[in-house]
């Protein structure tokens, strides 16, 4: 019961954090145990959080085992079907509790249930797939062991993650799905070593596809890419989505992509193409007032919390996962607070109050969206606009040399 009430208030919250969901390939929804989906990693618990809210049946996660060192966080990651994975890095005297962890993913495959798992095993604010390490074939070895029986009916799913941004709400995320492997189809239990290594080879294939990768860290770069990400090009099908972004971000890290007019940019949220600019103008300034209003109501809440999460979070990559949860905990208990004293203040229903809180909260994210949208715009000259536009429609006519720019 308890994941449950967790998981709607994170699809409440999700609403708000994510602005735009991708989901392209074979569906997560009804996706049935015994399975494991292995995914990449780039955003801490944010990552696991999107997987558990897409997927009907409950989902069991592995996650780092420092995060269950504090008893508040133990008692709520245990009840939300966490299952903690010990790295030599981090806690070397804990190496063992291993072994513990592979048999609990094992009952829980024995039960038809679904194991997610980071293959890469850590988490890095980035835009490439890390090396696949041996942690996802040692599972399938220890599962098979105790089962021979799911040799053929354990599932492997590839899943993978692109973020347009890891510090803001109002998110792009791309979450396209791979083939469904059944790994004990090719599981030899007389080469366990070499099929361990060969596996985790094949795995690191099959979420490659799935990842368009950006390796310039320069800011000027990573600003264009997260404007591409943010107004992914509206193709025809996931595949075609995947390839484009894959060639801008191979052109990107080579320097091979024009910056003109990336400059004038001060937020990624741009129009889509041939879309002019009056109707974000003119939603903006209709929005106004409810987003006026929501950032009154829900002013004080949220920055707080974002400026406690970015405290408690400097030099981590965990802002957006404590900050989603704090905000997924503590809105509800906020917005009934505060309701209820604005209804004994104004005389105005406590559950109309209520419906006004996040309503409007989600009025104030709109309008911040296409206020940049029309502000981007409109700082633009015609060839800078024609070269953006031409990316954003998923051609790239915008390619030149980098010593053009």
């Amino acid at each position: 019961m308890f994941y449950y009430c967790i998981k709607i208030l994170t699809r409440c919250s999700l609403l708000f954090f994510l602005r735009k969901k991708i989901t392209c390939g074979p569906s997560l929804k009804h996706v049935k145990g015994p399975a494991i989906i292995a995914s990449n990693h780039p955003n801490s618990m944010l990552d696991a959080a999107i997987i558990a809210c897409l997927c009907k049946q409950p989902i069991h996660f592995t996650i780092r085992s420092d995060m269950f060192n504090n008893p508040l966080f133990r008692f709520l990651l245990h009840n939300l079907k966490r299952i903690p994975n010990y790295r030599a890095t981090e806690e070397t005297r804990k190496i063992k509790g291993n072994y513990q962890s592979k048999a609990r993913c094992t009952e829980v495959l024995k039960k038809n249930g679904i194991v997610l798992v980071f293959p890469e095993g850590i988490t890095e604010h980035n835009w490439h797939l890390k090396p696949v390490g041996s942690a996802t074939a040692r599972i399938i070895q220890h599962a098979l062991s105790s089962d021979p029986l799911m040799s053929d009916t354990l599932q492997l799913i590839p899943v993978g993650f692109t973020y347009n941004d890891y510090r803001h709400p109002a998110k792009t995320v791309m979450i396209p799905t791979g083939e469904t492997i059944f790994p004990g189809r090719t599981y030899n239990p007389e080469h366990a070593v070499e099929w361990k290594r060969s596996f985790s080879d094949a795995l690191y294939r099959q979420l490659l596809p799935l990842i368009p990768a950006m390796h310039n860290e320069e800011r000027r770069v990573r600003h264009y890419w997260q404007t591409i990400l943010t107004n992914p090009p509206e193709k025809a099908d996931c595949d075609n989505t995947l390839s484009h972004l894959k060639r801008i971000g191979e052109s990107l890290t080579s320097n091979q992509i024009s910056t003109v007019g990336f400059q004038k940019i001060k937020s990624p949220f741009f129009l889509n193409a041939g879309v002019t600019p009056y109707p974000a103008a003119l939603k903006a300034l209709l929005y106004g007032l409810p987003a006026l209003l929501g950032l009154l109501l829900n002013g004080i809440f949220y920055f707080s919390l974002e400026r406690f999460a970015i405290i408690k979070t400097r030099n981590t990559i965990f802002h957006d996962s404590l900050l989603i949860g704090l905000i997924t905990v503590l809105y509800p208990l906020y917005t009934v607070i505060l309701s209820v004293v604005l209804s004994n203040i104004t005389g105005i229903s406590a559950f109309l109050w209520l419906l006004l809180f996040p309503l409007s909260g989600w009025c104030t994210r709109q309008f911040w969206v296409y206020y940049w949208q029309t502000r981007n715009r409109a700082k633009l000259a015609p060839e800078e606009l024609k070269s953006i536009q031409s990316l954003l429609q998923g051609e790239m006519s915008g390619e030149t040399d980098a010593s053009a720019s």
